[in-house]
């Protein structure tokens, strides 16, 4: 008798196990843990039919993403301002002892660097609406150091993002903001920042038609900052 209640006791602990992992990715999907279906209801909801033959959900989700981040308004302005600004002293400045700008409202070269890519990088993404960062001008000296208030404004570095850790400047999206240092100091100051245009060039305080880590031996990326929709960044 003692036997017979014993069995009967380890048949429904294995019905239960059974049973719980039979119910397992229902229960996953009922408590928000399914990103491939936060993802497909991503890609339904902008009208992207999936394929059967597509095994990855995911990386079509976030190409959808990086697509309509390249096309948001707010980067198109940021574009603008970018190129606009270039061929404007937007302060005056000294670099190396040289006057390479008079002050606010002088015209310089689109294609000459002054010294100050963070500072146009920033009135890129802040100074005309619609814009990705909004309040107060970013705080920030280093470009190698921009992070920290790219990310408070929902920018993430997308090299981060399995699938996408070998993005190359050439192969960013436009819009994309890169994020360079200096491999000559261990801090990695100053660095660089750019921003990728709508013609395959680079933007920051002028324009040039190949990424800095093409030409310059010191500057090395470390970031690619895009900004991707919640829902879909949620499911990261």
């Amino acid at each position: 008798m003692e036997l017979k209640e014993k069995k009967t006791g380890q048949d429904q602990v294995i019905k239960k196990l059974l049973l719980g992992f039979l119910l397992l990715p229902y229960l996953s999907i009922a408590n928000g843990d399914c990103d491939t279906c936060a993802q497909e209801q991503y890609l339904k909801a902008h009208g992207v039919t999936i394929p059967k033959e597509v095994s990855d959900i995911r990386m079509v989700a976030i190409q959808k993403g990086l697509e309509s981040y390249s096309n948001d308004p707010r980067t198109i302005s940021a574009i603008s301002t970018i190129e606009k600004n270039a061929s404007k002293c937007l302060r005056a400045q000294t670099l190396r002892g040289v006057n390479v700008c008079r002050g606010a409202g002088y015209k310089k070269s689109e294609r000459k660097s002054i010294g100050l890519c963070g500072k146009y990088v920033k009135h890129g993404l802040w100074e005309k609406n619609p814009k990705h960062v909004t309040g107060g001008y970013p705080n920030g000296e280093y470009a190698v150091d921009s992070a920290e208030w790219l990310k408070p404004a929902g920018f993430i570095d997308i090299t981060k993002v399995e699938g996408f850790r070998n993005m190359t400047p050439s192969t960013a999206p436009k819009g994309a903001v890169l994020v360079y240092r200096n491999t000559q100091k261990k801090t990695g100051r100053p660095g660089h920042i750019e921003i990728k245009l709508d013609n395959g060039k680079f933007g920051s305080d002028h324009i040039n038609t190949r990424a800095i880590s093409d030409y310059h031996p010191h500057r090395e990326l470390i970031g690619i900052y895009v900004k991707l929709p919640a829902e879909l960044e949620r499911s990261l």
